[in-house]
């Protein structure tokens, strides 16, 4: 597993489009999760602006092979940690408010 774990909840590696807005973007930000749990995801974007920003998430669940039939998950959360990696940015978030949508329209 991870070194120095702290985490109380389990996190399950996934590489899941997730798309995020926030009050200081004036578009939607797209992204891919590397890990989720019940309470939090982390996940990688092109570039983020800081850390504590209040946030809205929507990731694919797939279902099966074709994406209609993926469900999507929208909450809301905090920005908890960011990380410079390369090319990308890490962010670590909660996840509040956790409510399921169907794919027809994300």
């Amino acid at each position: 597993m991870w070194r120095n774990e702290r985490r109380a909840k389990q996190r399950f590696p996934s590489e899941l489009p997730v798309f995020i807005t926030h009050s200081l973007a004036s578009q939607e930000i797209e992204g891919v999760t590397r890990d989720v749990s019940s309470e939090g995801v982390f996940f990688y974007v092109r570039k983020w602006p800081r850390e504590q920003t209040r946030i809205e998430i929507r990731m694919a669940l797939p279902l099966g092979i074709e994406p209609a039939k993926n469900v999507f998950i929208r909450c809301t959360g905090w920005v908890l940690r960011v990380e410079s990696e390369d090319q990308r940015t890490g962010v670590a978030a909660t996840l509040e408010g956790v409510s399921f949508v169907k794919a027809a329209s994300p």
